[in-house]
């Protein structure tokens, strides 16, 4: 499978403006990829303050999804990104996979907030989110979800052979992305990709690093701080053999019970 995420600048406040640019860039790379990646809160932009976020809220089955499913059905490509989804009273920070047939295959709410504005503008999501793309078992979370150990290996003990993360991560974070994000893969023996955010949004710069880690941590494809493409394969049989060397959930099946000190 080719994977390939489009990081770019966040469109704040206008989805239409957001989907004739989805347009545009899927147009330009149609046949070069089976899976784009978008980032977080891609139809609404990230960082546009609790009134807007709940105002463009829309149902899973609302105008943007059902706009992105005809550019992927158009483009035969499959498409994961983030949207503010509104259900009822509750507004989620969401992210969809949608096929090669534009039809919405999985729906993720966001697990963990972070920090006082998600917190005071989305409802927590309930469960992990596992469907497959193309013959491949994958996880879908977004953001703060990945930084939790529980939430990748949650994914790995349920098949999963790859981790798709839309995420809108600060420059104050940077760092992250060069170590504790390849250490998920690492740890996980699995393959993950990271679709961040580049340029600003109102007080927030992005650091960019979108990239595409095999399960030995290291990356196969890394964005800089500037709106770009990032691309790569990857290979279910790359998985195994770092879990062969490295074989950490074996470890933990075959250990008893470690009682914590008293």
């Amino acid at each position: 499978m080719r994977i390939a995420i489009q990081q770019c600048d966040s469109i704040s406040a206008d989805p239409s403006a957001c989907l004739a640019s989805l347009r545009s860039q899927v147009a330009a790379v149609a046949g070069q990829a089976d899976l784009i990646v978008c980032p977080e809160l891609y139809a609404t932009g990230y960082n546009i303050g609790v009134r807007t976020a709940h105002e463009l809220a829309e149902a899973v089955d609302g105008p943007f999804n059902s706009a992105a499913a005809k550019i992927a059905r158009e483009h035969d490509v499959g498409l994961v990104y983030g949207y503010a989804e509104r259900d009822g009273d509750r507004v989620y920070n969401s992210a969809c996979y949608i096929d090669r047939a534009g039809i919405l295959r999985a729906n993720h709410r966001k697990l963990y907030m972070s920090g006082e504005y998600e917190e005071a503008t989305f409802h927590v999501g309930d469960r992990y989110t596992v469907c497959e793309i193309d013959g491949v078992r994958v996880g879908i979370l977004i953001c703060f979800d990945v930084e939790f150990p529980e939430s990748v290996r949650a994914c790995r003990t349920a098949g999963c052979d790859l981790v798709i993360v839309p995420t809108a991560l600060c420059n104050r974070w940077e760092h992250l992305t060069h170590m504790l994000i390849p250490a998920r893969a690492l740890e996980n023996g699995l393959f993950l990709v990271y679709a961040n955010y580049s340029g600003g949004e109102g007080n927030l710069v992005y650091c960019g690093n979108s990239m595409i880690l095999g399960p030995d941590g290291f990356a196969r494809a890394r964005g800089g701080h500037q709106a770009e493409w990032v691309m790569s394969d990857i290979a279910l049989a790359d998985n195994e053999a770092t879990r062969s060397t490295l074989p950490y959930l074996d470890k933990l099946r075959d250990r008893p019970a470690i009682h914590s000190p008293e």
